[in-house]
């Protein structure tokens, strides 16, 4: 590909187009599409960029709309239950059609880099025709500044609108460029997607009697992970500052937006928890190599509420261990930390054919112990994810590599098939935990011919269809068949 044509491909898609592009890799991981009221009375359900309210018995009550008093169309990324009754936090984007609109929406300092940044495109565009190669499919102006930062890439789709002439002069250095791009260029499609992190407060049962929901960030770049504080009003947040950055980037948020501060950056991917009193984030992160990992608690917070500087900050490593399937953890109830690992003695040599398998451990700082979690021989994948229920004795168990779902007893390790294995199909929603002894996940339907959203009692070991008065594409993409040109498989 000429360095013209990634130009031309680049400025034609939206800033979400490429982000969606650049987050590929993360495709196969089971995502959150709903989740359940802290009482248990509503779920919110998540389909198709539109969020649903829905009864304990899966009826959809209330919907959100796509659109409120600014421009734009909104679409639901992600979505949480607030502590207690007062309802939820939500990631959206708001797509819009102009630089004027989104201008008007975004924080001073970021229009005003974004603004800057364009106009030193033609600098830029030198250094590129400079370092042109058209017997190369790469550039390194183009792939390590312009696409590792998304106010760089901002300011080269604002640039492509404004100031194109300006650009094509630019390319003079390299003849050939410049022929091609000022001959062939065409207006590219403008569209641009700013992310919002907002709340709906004050009833958790009607959307609509909740207070409007107010932005209390704007952004042009995406999250990965968000997750509140269970005590305080703050989200923790990463992501990537641009589409082909390997950086990540941890964050704390204030609802109110008072606080937005980076935590700090990292050039791999990590998962973290909130401890139970909301002060605390453990974290799990890779160690230079990305199976070698290490957990670490770390206080953010007084009990005011009060940021703490960093000096008054305390960090401990609580365990290091080897994982080739990625960073999870989950905190317990018991505030003991839950995570994955394959058992090792270091100094250790980090063989990806290692026949060892994955199994769960239990951290406990009051008894400054690890422990690992008993259970049958071979129960538990070695690519799962797991959802802990809310008194921490349970955990729904799914891997990437089919859509079987199984829960397993903390205590004593028995695991319970709760939904079998269909060939060729693969989960990619996670199971969310009603109650203590509920849990709603995603199963195929009988004969193959729908996907639905199920409830399973762990007292009753009865399943039941919560999904039936859904329209047919609500569940669209909530379990995946890699080859569609075969017939779909029926239930064992």
């Amino acid at each position: 590909m000429t360095l013209y044509s990634q130009i031309k491909q680049v400025t034609g898609f939206s800033l979400g187009a490429m982000l969606a592009l650049a987050l590929v890799s993360c495709e196969s991981d089971p995502e959150s599409r709903f989740h359940w009221s802290p009482d248990g009375s509503r779920a919110g359900v998540l389909s198709n960029g539109t969020l649903h309210l829905v009864s304990k018995d899966g009826a959809i009550v209330e919907t959100l709309k796509n659109s409120d008093e600014d421009p734009g169309v909104l679409e639901i990324q992600s979505f949480g239950w607030l502590p207690g009754p007062e309802g939820m936090w939500i990631h959206r984007t708001r797509t819009l059609q102009t630089w004027a609109e989104v201008r008007l929406l975004l924080p001073e300092e970021q229009v005003s880099d974004v603004e800057r940044l364009s106009k030193a495109m033609p600098q830029l565009f030198s250094a590129m025709a400079a370092c042109y190669d058209p017997e190369s499919d790469s550039n390194p102006v183009l792939e390590e500044i312009i696409l590792k930062d998304t106010n760089y890439f901002a300011a080269l789709a604002h640039a492509m609108i404004d100031i194109p002439d300006a650009l094509a002069e630019s390319l003079e250095g390299s003849p050939e460029l410049h022929e091609e791009f000022a001959s062939d260029v065409e207006p590219p499609f403008e569209e641009w997607e700013l992310h919002e992190l907002v709340t709906l407060k004050g009833n958790a049962s009607a959307i609509s009697r909740a207070t409007p929901a107010i932005p209390f960030l704007r952004s042009l770049t995406s999250f990965s992970q968000i997750k509140a504080s269970p005590t305080l009003p703050i989200l923790a947040t990463t992501r990537s500052p641009g589409f082909l950055s390997d950086v990540v980037q941890l964050e704390v948020h204030s609802m109110d937006g008072s606080l937005h501060h980076q935590l700090g950056k990292q050039e791999s991917e990590f998962d973290f928890a909130w401890s139970l009193d909301g002060l605390s984030l453990v974290i799990m992160s890779s160690q230079g190599d990305d199976e070698l990992h290490s957990i670490r608690r770390r206080l953010l917070f007084h009990e005011s509420g009060r940021k703490l500087t960093g000096e008054e900050e305390e960090t401990t490593v609580l365990a290091n261990m080897v994982s080739h399937h990625g960073p999870w953890l989950e905190v317990l109830s018991s505030n003991d930390i839950l995570f994955s690992s394959t058992p090792s003695t270091f100094p250790t040599v980090l063989a990806e054919d290692s026949n060892e398998k994955s199994r769960l451990y239990r951290i406990s700082e009051s008894e400054n112990a690890m422990k690992p979690i008993a259970h049958q021989a071979d129960a538990l994948p070695s690519d799962g994810h797991y959802v802990v229920s809310p008194d921490g004795k349970r955990v729904a168990i799914v891997e990437t590599s089919s859509d079987a779902i199984s829960v397993l007893e903390l205590e004593g390790g028995q695991v319970t098939l709760v939904s079998p294995e269909h060939s060729q199909w693969k989960c990619r929603t996670l199971p969310a935990w009603r109650s203590n002894t509920e849990l709603s996940f995603v199963a195929l339907g009988p004969e193959g011919k729908s996907i639905q959203w199920q409830l399973w009692d762990a007292e009753t070991l009865e399943t039941r269809v919560l999904s039936d008065s859904w329209p047919e594409t609500t569940t669209d993409g909530w379990l995946v068949r890699p080859d569609p040109e075969k017939t779909a498989p029926t239930e064992p």
